[in-house]
Parts: structure tokens; C-alpha cells; sequence
């Protein structure tokens, strides 16, 4: 398992609809290929870190015409009306040899006065 550095700070309401895109890179700055990778989206609890996942969602890999990927992740309403409050969010990008790679970052879900 590899850890890089960490991602920045997201922000959101509970109970809607996100889209997150996340260009990725090592602590030195060094661009990180999502290309052929599986991703995986997780929130835990910013108290109780080691506790199971409050959120777990599958990411995808999308191309620039570049040629630079970057891992998205769709967060439905459903899926944001489960956080209020702090939380730890990770990225998991899984190779086909198995080897993890482990970024994290902070999200904060405000309250919805539609919620």
C-alpha cells in the first residue's frame, strides 16, 4: 500500500447530488495516472476513524484529451443525505497486480435546508 499525499478539502449539503473530480499526485507533485485503475470512495467518521465507512461509493477513471486521468466520484443525494458534520474521505486506486494506493482528505457536509 502506497500513501500519498493529501487531497484538498471538499465541501457539500446534505441531501445533494455531488461530483467530485480529484487530479492526483504524489507528495512531491508528481502526477498519479488513474488509468486502468479501480477507485473506491470512502468517508469515515472524523472522530472515530477506524470505524467501519460511513460511505463507500465506486469511482470511475476519466480521460483529458491530453491524455491525463483523474478519478471522479458521483456522490448522489441519497448517498450525501448519510453525512452531516466531519468526516476523513479516501480514495483507493487499485491496480490489476493489487497494489493500493491510499490518498486522503477532509470532507465537511453542511446541513440542507432542503433536508
Amino acid at each position: 500500500m502506497k500513501k500519498y499525499e493529501e487531497l484538498p478539502l471538499i465541501e457539500l449539503y446534505s441531501g445533494e447530488s455531488q461530483t467530485i473530480d480529484l487530479y492526483l499526485k504524489t507528495n512531491t507533485g508528481v502526477a498519479i495516472s488513474a488509468e486502468g485503475k479501480t477507485i473506491l470512495f470512502y468517508a469515515f467518521d472524523y472522530i472515530n476513524r477506524t470505524s467501519s465507512p460511513t460511505l463507500t461509493v465506486q469511482g470511475s477513471v476519466e480521460t483529458l484529451t491530453s491524455g491525463k486521468s483523474f478519478a471522479r466520484v458521483i456522490l448522489s443525494a441519497a448517498d450525501t443525505k448519510k453525512l452531516l458534520g466531519k468526516y476523513i474521505y479516501q480514495v483507493n486506486l487499485s491496480d490489476s497486480d493489487g497494489v493500493v494506493e491510499v490518498l486522503q482528505g477532509i470532507l465537511i457536509a453542511h446541513r440542507s435546508a432542503a433536508v
